[in-house]
């Protein structure tokens, strides 16, 4: 049976649990990281971390840890009663990847990926990129094997999924994170530098902006989605709401919106994905620009004013983006500070679940790069993917303001999704992106006479 060292990252105390392979336990007080960083240089076994006090373990635990191979295990647990199933993600290139409060590292593992470098915040996320690299197997064992007896906040719960939990770090976090992703983008290949594609356009379009909305079954928001689009100071605009098959009365509502305003048309289709609704709609539209609004959604009036004006500005530009704030089911403001994803840039966006919104497009991107995926992609993800094959190519620009109001509610598409799938999905999004810049890096380098690294 191995032996092996429990640091706790916490201050104490702490129920040990009186098991042979505990060699001893240390505990680290987070706020001076130069002693854990001493203590994982210098601990010669195999340590399991445990970073919160209210973790008991069960009975056998640390067999299970100890005699289960791999460079870094981690197991389900319980939680407030309830199986706490964490996700097998383990390509995972983000810093959000779930090990729970407790995992173990291996000794050999730690030392064939030159030990730990000292990152405050980021140097477990730097260790499990680097073992990744290496081949180094990272191992779930789908059984819980300790009990966490803390409270999540249920008010983050509502207004955020895990995913975007980045939105809440403190600036040296950030930092910290964003720098060791981009160090693994460099050793990868894949990191991209200011080289952008042109962007020619010589068309000539019948009107400036047209608003996209796919809809299915939004009778109680349709009509707020419209007003806000009919209200704006800015008129150049046609609106192409597209249909999949609704049941409610939300066809008949925008009806009666497309008989008081021409500029409303209404495209109607089977119930399909997402995807498959926002091309049908891109297909219709006449605008030199393609503005994005989920029916459940409300503009601001200047909204596309701003938009417009920034992307005049901006002839090379395929996407511009704006501030977005969030609203409860009656469109009030709820009580958090506008998302403004300050920590986009085009390789930092490969880590974030995000860019924000309103997405503001350039119809000829669409012409170049082709549609959103609608077989890999259709029910989620979508739009992620679009802005990632956006920014490999053409500059993708932010308007700073806020422009749009994204209201969460029980019935919201991204609320009824699991948290498993739509972490599963990222991550082949973002491992599919990795790829295409990995190649588009090799291809140019070739193309100015440089060998392919």
């Amino acid at each position: 049976m191995n032996r092996v060292t429990v640091l706790c990252l916490f201050s104490g105390p702490w129920e040990a649990p009186k098991e042979k392979p505990i060699q001893q336990i240390y505990f680290v007080d987070p706020s001076h990281p130069e002693e854990l960083f001493r203590l994982l240089r210098e601990i010669p076994q195999d340590l399991l971390i445990i970073q919160s006090p209210q973790v008991r373990l069960f009975p056998h635990a640390l067999v299970r840890f100890t005699e289960t191979p791999g460079a870094l295990v981690f197991s389900d647990y319980e939680e407030d009663g309830h199986h706490r199933a964490l996700v097998e993600d383990i390509w995972d290139i983000t810093e959000r990847f779930k090990l729970g409060p407790v995992f173990l590292l291996r000794r050999k593992a730690l030392e064939a990926v030159g030990g730990v470098r000292p990152y405050r915040y980021a140097w477990l996320y730097d260790v499990r990129l680097r073992f990744q690299e290496q081949d180094l197997p990272v191992v779930h064992i789908p059984e819980p094997l300790y009990r966490v007896t803390r409270k999540e906040d249920p008010h983050q719960r509502y207004t955020f999924s895990d995913s975007f939990e980045y939105l809440f770090y403190g600036k040296a976090a950030e930092r910290e994170y964003e720098r060791v992703f981009k160090e693994m983008l460099r050793r990868r290949g894949a990191l991209l530098d200011g080289t952008y594609d042109p962007l020619p356009d010589p068309q000539t379009y019948p009107v400036t902006v047209s608003v996209v909305i796919p809809v299915r079954n939004r009778q109680d928001f349709i009509g707020e989605a419209l007003e806000s689009v009919l209200r704006q100071t800015f008129q150049d605009f046609e609106v192409v709401v597209v249909d999949a098959g609704s049941t409610d009365q939300t066809p008949e509502i925008v009806r009666q919106f497309q008989r008081k305003d021409p500029r409303v048309r209404l495209v109607t289709k089977p119930p399909g994905n997402i995807a498959e609704a926002i091309n049908v709609g891109i297909r219709n539209a006449r605008g030199k620009y393609i503005a994005q609004l989920d029916s459940d959604d409300f503009y601001e009036p200047d909204t596309l004013e701003h938009m417009v004006q920034a992307m005049e500005r901006n002839p090379d530009a395929g996407l511009a983006i704006s501030y977005y704030r969030i609203v409860d089911p009656q469109g009030r403001p709820v009580p958090l500070d506008p998302v403004t994803h300050l920590e986009f840039d085009r390789n930092n966006i490969l880590r974030v679940d995000g860019a924000g919104a309103l997405r503001f497009f350039r119809k000829r991107v669409f012409e170049i790069l082709g549609p959103f995926s609608e077989q890999a992609f259709g029910d989620y993800g979508e739009d992620y993917d679009m802005v990632l094959r956006i920014s490999e190519h053409f500059r993708v620009i932010r308007v700073h303001k806020v422009l749009y109001n994204y209201r969460r509610h029980p019935g919201s598409t991204d609320a009824m999704r699991e948290y498993r799938l739509k972490a599963l999905q990222k991550t082949r999004i973002r491992l599919l992106a990795l790829a295409r810049r990995q190649m588009l890096n090799r291809t140019r380098q070739m193309a100015s006479g440089l060998p392919a690294p």
